[in-house]
C-alpha cells in the first residue's frame, strides 16, 4: 500500500510541475507575440529591453515555484521559508512603489508642461534674429510637423540647411530660416498657430509641408481617437491621450502589459476613402489666403514618405507611426490603406498649388523611398538634409521670390 501511494503521490507531484511548466511557457510565448505597435522592438532600447527581461523573468519565475513545490512536497523547504519569500517580495515592492511612482508622476508633470489648451502642443516660439547686417533681409519660415521639426544627428534642421545654401547662392541678401515645425502638427495646427502667433511677424515666405499628420486623423478607431472623425479634428486626442487615457502608475504598467503580451487579432482596414480630404484642403487654402492677403509668398512642399507597394519586412517595422497610430483595440489600416492615403493627400497638396498659384515644391518625387533616406514614415536620415536643402534652394532660386 506504501507502494502505491507513493506512485499515487510522485503521480500528483509530476501533474503540479507539469502544470506549473505548461502555464509558465504559455504566460512566456505571449512576450513573443507582442502588439503591431511595438513591432520594432529595438526602438527604443528600453522596449526592448523590458520585453527580455519579462521574457526570461518568467522562466525563471516558472522554475522557482516548480523548486519551491518540489521542495515543500519532499521536505527540504518549509512553508516559513515559502511565506518569508512571497513576504520579502511583497516588501520589495511596496519598497518599490515610492520612487516609481514618484517618477512616473514627475513625467506626467514635464509632459502636462509642453500642452497647450488648444494646439495640443506648445508651438516654437519665434525669435526674431538681430539685424546686424546692411543687406536687405528676407525672412522664410518654415511650417510643419515632426519631418519639420526633427534634426539630424548633428543637431541641426534641413531649415537650416536651407539657409546655408541660400545665403550661398544670395550672397547680397541676408536670408533667414526659422524651424516653426511641430511635431503632431496637422494643418489645422499650423493655420491656428500662424493666424494667432506667426503672422504678426510679416515673413516674406513661408514653407508649408503636411500630409501624413493629417492623414492619421482619418483612422479614428485608433487609441488616439475619442470618438468618430469630426471635420474640425476635435475627435484626435493625439499626445493628451496619455494624459487623459492613463490616471495612475498602476494603468501604466496595464497599458505597457497590454503592449508586450499577446497582441489581439485586429481587422485589417483595406479603405481608399478618407473624410479628412475635405478640411485637409479647406485648411491649406485658409492658410495660403491669410499669407497671401498680406504679402507673404507661399511654398508647399509635398511630403516624402516611406510607405510603397512593395515592403520589405525591415520596411515594415519601420513605419513606426502607421504602427502605431493607425492601430485600435479592434482594427489597424492595411499598409496599402496608408499608401492610398499618402496618395491622396500628396495630390491635394499638388492641386492646392495649382488653384492658389503658389509655389510648389515637389519633395516627395525627390527622396527615396528607402531606409537610407528615412528611419521611419516621414522623418529623415541624416543622408536626406544636406538634399533637401540644396533641393529647396536651388528651386527657390530659379523661382524668382527673390527677385520681387
Amino acid at each position: 500500500m506504501k507502494t502505491r501511494a507513493a506512485a499515487l503521490s510522485a503521480t500528483a507531484d509530476g501533474i503540479v510541475i507539469l502544470l506549473i511548466a505548461m502555464l509558465t511557457l504559455y504566460v512566456d510565448a505571449g512576450f513573443f507575440y507582442p502588439d503591431p505597435r511595438l513591432i520594432n522592438l529595438t526602438t527604443p532600447p528600453t522596449v526592448s529591453i523590458v520585453v527580455w527581461v519579462l521574457r526570461v523573468g518568467t522562466l525563471m519565475a516558472g522554475m522557482i515555484v516548480a523548486y519551491l513545490y518540489w521542495g515543500l512536497r519532499r521536505g527540504r523547504v518549509s512553508i516559513g521559508s515559502v511565506l518569508l519569500s512571497i513576504g520579502g517580495l511583497m516588501g520589495c515592492a511596496l519598497v518599490a512603489f515610492p520612487p516609481a511612482a514618484y517618477i512616473y508622476d514627475k513625467t506626467l508633470d514635464r509632459n502636462i508642461a509642453g500642452i497647450h489648451p488648444y494646439l495640443q502642443l506648445m508651438p516654437p516660439t519665434y525669435h526674431e534674429p538681430l539685424n546686424n547686417s546692411a543687406l536687405p533681409r528676407f525672412t522664410i519660415f518654415c511650417l510643419g510637423g515632426s519631418s519639420t521639426e526633427f534634426l539630424n544627428s548633428k543637431g541641426r534642421g534641413w531649415p537650416e540647411f536651407l539657409q546655408d545654401n541660400l545665403k550661398n547662392a544670395l550672397p547680397d541678401k541676408d536670408i533667414q530660416v526659422s524651424n516653426l515645425g511641430r511635431r503632431w502638427y496637422t494643418s489645422l495646427h499650423t493655420l491656428i498657430n500662424y493666424q494667432t502667433n506667426l503672422r504678426q511677424h510679416k515673413p516674406d515666405l513661408i514653407i508649408v509641408t503636411h500630409a501624413i499628420n493629417d492623414l492619421l486623423q482619418n483612422a479614428d478607431f485608433s487609441y488616439l481617437s475619442n470618438g468618430t472623425f469630426r471635420k474640425d479634428y476635435g475627435h484626435f486626442l493625439g499626445p493628451l491621450y496619455r494624459l487623459v487615457k492613463q490616471h495612475s502608475v498602476f494603468q501604466r504598467a496595464r497599458s505597457v502589459l497590454d503592449l508586450v503580451w499577446y497582441a489581439p487579432d485586429r481587422e485589417v482596414v483595406e479603405t481608399s476613402y478618407f473624410p479628412g480630404l475635405k478640411p485637409f484642403r479647406s485648411n491649406l487654402v485658409a492658410l495660403v489666403r491669410l499669407a497671401k492677403s498680406e504679402g507673404t509668398r507661399v511654398v508647399l512642399v509635398t511630403q516624402p514618405y516611406l510607405v510603397k507597394d512593395v515592403l520589405t519586412e525591415s520596411e515594415k517595422a519601420a513605419l513606426d507611426m502607421v504602427n502605431r497610430e493607425a492601430v485600435g483595440p479592434t482594427k489597424r489600416w492595411s499598409y496599402r490603406t496608408a499608401r492610398s492615403g499618402m496618395e491622396q493627400y500628396t495630390a491635394c497638396v499638388r492641386q492646392v498649388a495649382e488653384e492658389t498659384g503658389s509655389l510648389l515644391i515637389d519633395l516627395e518625387k525627390i527622396i527615396p523611398k528607402e531606409l537610407d533616406y528615412m528611419y521611419d514614415d516621414v522623418h529623415y536620415t541624416d543622408k536626406s538634409f544636406d538634399l533637401i536643402g540644396t533641393t529647396l534652394a536651388n528651386r527657390l532660386v530659379e523661382s524668382g521670390v527673390f527677385k520681387r
